[in-house]
Formats: structure tokens, sequence, C-alpha cells
């Protein structure tokens, strides 16, 4: 499990390092040499590789230094383009500058539209210009070579947090560079997992570099393959399909049948036992007829052919047999289903997933419902789902990812998977879990179905539930990743998605996947 800190438990960290006795210009050299083996992996070796450095004048830049020598020395063709001037430097940047000189690197502080040029004829770019003090909005030649970085269309590898991007918040008002691969020295930052910070982050990938943060609560956690493994449960040999997971799956309307057949199936390939889908009876014989696997139960509905709020009582009945209700996905937007949705989270005393629909109509009165529950609830919104139970703009829930996740799950008392890039999980009293698996192939219809499926499996199979929606962002990401990888990243389906759980499921206990 890695760590997220901020910047500044990252600085205390530092300072607690020097105050040890390892020396910051030790700290530096092991940074700048971690980060030019990731150059290296990046360039598929440096021999003859053209690189060029953006470099500051503080500790990032001196990280950069130390990875222009690294990779000088390694066969590329380096030029360091200096933020300020080599003769402002000082501290240990400057002793890093001056290990470089007998290199004979190209080093200087050219016009944007000489650095236009260098980037464009480079094979990498090494962004090393603010790191994880930064905030505001870069201005001046900062803004103007960060545009440079920009047109150039090259693979940009950044130290620490990307320029431009507030090292605490990820928020960014201004030019900023978008990396491929971010390095982060011994910790990732809350910047990178925050805001827009993913979005400009690109790959993450951690460089230990020997600092204790022992002592630190950490803002978040980054949960890996080990630690999902030892949360996906084992069936027992004597085992059936009662105690192997049941759940109870109310969803779809007339017109979004496949809701409820991606959020049944999904639970029934993430480990369950037996799922029921309730749904209108309209759309039962679909379901039963494309879907053998799924038990159907069929409910009274609207004319709009959505689940009336008469179907309360049989639903209430029927979940006493199950270990969990998941409701939400495809329902549509009728007042009376509104009612019902409210009806079976009040009056259902088992644990709960509410997604999609299921958290539309709640909308601002999700906090009273959901709060008052005394069994446990997981709720699986996209920011513009949160935002509508908050009463906000979804801008305001980008902005605010990590607070309002944490702030949430606090005061209703439930599990929140907040869904995005960097899916965050929040429960009540631990740090929040930020997911590292997954991507753009996950944005297609249905997908947020099956991840709701997946957690309603893995809380029928006893996984307490802030743990299954860690380990169901993680396999669903995971799922994407191979189903992308099926067809090229594009054309992704869900039912694609669902299909690819069990090799996700396989990969994990196997660590990781296998090319």
């Amino acid at each position: 499990m890695l760590e997220v800190l901020t910047p500044q438990q990252m600085a205390e960290c530092d300072r607690r390092a020097i105050a040890g006795g390892t020396p910051g210009i030790v700290l530096m050299e092991r940074a700048g040499s971690a980060v030019a083996v990731h150059a290296q992996r990046m360039l598929g070796g440096a021999y003859g590789k053209r690189v060029t450095v953006l470099a500051g004048s503080g500790n990032n830049g001196g990280d950069g230094l130390v990875v222009a020598r690294k990779l000088q020395r390694a066969g590329a063709l380096v030029k360091v383009a200096l933020l300020t001037p080599a003769g402002d430097l000082s501290g240990d940047p400057l002793a890093m500058y001056e290990r470089l000189v007998p290199l004979r690197v190209a080093v200087g502080s050219p016009a944007a539209s000489l650095l236009v040029d260098a980037c464009g004829e480079s094979d990498l770019i090494v962004d090393a210009l603010f790191g994880t003090g930064f905030h505001g909005s870069l201005s001046g030649a900062a803004a103007e070579w960060v545009r440079a970085v920009g047109t150039s269309g090259r693979p940009v590898i950044s130290i620490d947090v990307p320029s431009g991007v507030n090292g605490s918040s990820g928020e960014v008002s201004g030019p900023a560079i978008r990396a491929d691969l971010t390095v982060a020295i011994e910790a990732v930052k809350t910047g990178l997992i925050a805001g827009a910070g993913p979005v400009y982050a690109g790959r993450i990938e951690i460089a230990p570099i020997g600092i204790s943060t022992e002592g630190l609560e950490p803002s978040a956690v980054v949960f890996e393959y080990e630690d999902i493994n030892r949360i996906l449960p084992r069936r027992s040999v004597v085992a059936h399909k009662w105690s192997a997971g049941s759940v109870l799956i109310v969803a779809g309307s007339r017109g979004m049948s496949g809701a409820a057949i991606m959020a049944a199936r999904s639970a029934l390939i993430s480990g369950a036992g037996i799922v029921t889908a309730c749904v209108p009876k309209s759309i039962q014989p679909a379901l039963a007829a494309t879907s053998p696997e799924i038990m159907t139960l069929g409910l009274p509905e609207t004319a709009d052919g959505t689940i009336d709020e008469e179907a309360l009582e049989q639903v209430v009945a029927n979940s006493d047999r199950f270990g969990v209700v998941a409701i939400g996905p495809g329902l549509g937007r009728d007042p009376s289903t509104g009612k019902f949705v409210t009806g079976v989270l009040r009056g259902v005393e088992k644990p709960i997933v509410v997604d999609a629909d299921g958290l539309n109509l709640l909308g601002t009165t999700a906090a009273s419902v959901i709060g008052r529950r005394s069994a446990p609830t997981v709720i699986t919104p996209h920011p513009g789902e949160l935002a509508r139970m908050l009463g906000a703009t979804t801008s305001d829930v980008e902005a605010e990812r990590l607070d309002l996740a944490a702030t949430v799950a606090g005061k209703w008392g439930c599990v929140v998977v907040l869904k995005g890039s960097r899916t965050l999980i929040a429960a009540p009293d631990v740090p929040i879990a930020v997911n590292p698996t997954g991507g753009p192939e996950l944005a297609t219809a249905g997908s947020g179905d099956v991840l709701t499926g997946i957690v309603a499996g893995l809380v029928a199979q006893s996984v307490p539930p802030n743990q299954a929606g860690a380990a169901a962002a993680f396999v669903h990401g995971l799922a994407g990743s191979i189903a992308g990888s099926r067809s090229g990243g594009a054309g992704v389906t869900a039912l694609a998605v669902a299909g690819a759980v069990p090799d996700a499921i396989d990969a994990i206990r196997q660590g990781g996947l296998t090319d």
C-alpha cells in the first residue's frame, strides 16, 4: 500500500532525513538518478537519443540537472534549458550544475521560439521546473516554455508534480505540463490525485530514495496488487450458491434493460453465487431470455415503464433472503420511482449499494435518507451525481474531490466510491483510497453498472464495504485495461469490461498483468 502525502508532509520528511544525517545533496542525487532510470526506460535506451531538460532554480531543478548528467553519461544528447541563469543558482542545485559542467552539456536560457525547435527535435522532455511547491499561475518565460512543450507533441516525464499543477490541490489556473509519466519522489503527492492533477500527471511511478514517512497520517493511500489480493474472497470447497453470496439487483426501465443485465452479470462474475434482478414487469422477459443465469422478478411499473412505488413492499420482503441489495442502474427519473428508492433505503435492513438513477432520484435528500440508515451503504457516484446530491456544481466537486468524498463519507456514514480518473474510495475513520487502475476505455455506456455489480458481489461475499469499494474499483479498472488491449483501445463495451473481470481477478492473484 502506497501513501499519499501533502507537499508539506513530504517537506517535513525531507527535513527529518537531513537532520538525521542524510545530506540534502545525497537525496537530490538519489532522486535524479531514479528519474533517469525511468527516462531511459521511456527512451528504450539512452544512447543517441535527444533529451531536453527544463530546470528551475529550486530542488526540482536540481533533480533535473542530475537527470541530465546521468543521461549524458549514458550516451544521450542532452540539452538543458535553465529558467534562471546559472549564476543565480545556489545550494544543492548549484552543486549539481557544477557537476554537469565538465560533461559539456549544452546549457542555456533560450527564448521560447528556440525552445520550440529544441523540444520538437527531442525524443524526451524532462520537466523539472517547479515540483511540489508550486501554486498560482505560470507567467513569463515559464509559461512560454510550458506552451512550447505542449506544442511539441513529444513525450514528457515530470519530476514529482507537472509544472503548473498545484502540488497540494491539483488546481491548474494557467499553462501546465501534460506529462506522459510523473515520477513521484518517495510518495505520491495529493496534487496528483486531486483536482485536475490526474489529467496532467499521466502515469505515476514512485521513486523511493530512502526517506522515512513513519509517524505521518497519510492523506490517502493507493492500493497495490498484493493489497487487493488479500481483500478478494476465496470460495470455500463446501460452498453452495447461497453461502457463496447473494445479491438482489433493483434496476432497469423500459429502454434501459441493459443496465440491469450489466449489474447482475457483473455481480455473478465477481463471485456471487446467486443474483436476482428486480425489474419492471415489461422488461422481465427480455432479461430472462438473454441472461438465463440471472433470476428475475417482475415489478409493478409506471406508464413510462419505470418501477412504481407500489413495488416497495414486494422488494422489501424479498430482500430478507439476500446478503446485499444494489439499486439504481437504469431506473429512470419518474417521481414514483423516486419514492420507491427512498422507501427501499428506509425499509431494507441489509447492506445497500446505490448508483446512477438511484442517486439522482434521491437528489438533495440523500444526506438525510442515507445518513439515517443503520445498515452499511455504499454509493458510487460520478462527479455530476455527487454534485446533484450536494446541490453543487460538477466543477465544485471536481475541484474538491478529496475533501468532498471524505466529508460525505463521514457525515452520511457511508462508503463513497467517487468515480473518475483516479477513482476515490472514502469511508468513515480510514484514509481515502485512490484507485490506480483504469483509463479512458471505461468511458462507455454501462461501465458504471458493471462497477455496481462488482461492488455488490464482493459485499455479498462478506468483504467489508470500504474494502469492497476499493477492490471493485481496482478490478473494474484492470478489466477495462484488459478489454482495451483486446480491442486496440477503441470500441470497448461494458459487456467486454464485464467479460474481462475473471482475467483481472486472475491477474491480481498472479501479482500483475503479464505480456
